[in-house]
């Protein structure tokens, strides 16, 4: 019973250390692909402007 609720708790610290890395990940990727996509809205929106001129 000891043992397994070490390893219940180890598991638990081992995600708890890898949970920051995780939302930083996450954080990274969202704003990566924001800016992405506001990007490629910035460049379609330019292109149909060349083409109504």
């Amino acid at each position: 019973m000891m043992d397994f609720f070490n390893d219940v708790l180890f598991d638990l610290i081992m995600f708890a250390k890898s949970l920051p890395a995780f939302l930083i990940t996450i954080i990274v990727l969202y704003f990566v692909i924001k800016s992405a996509v506001k990007k490629g809205l910035q460049e379609y929106h330019d292109s149909l402007e060349k083409k109504n001129d």
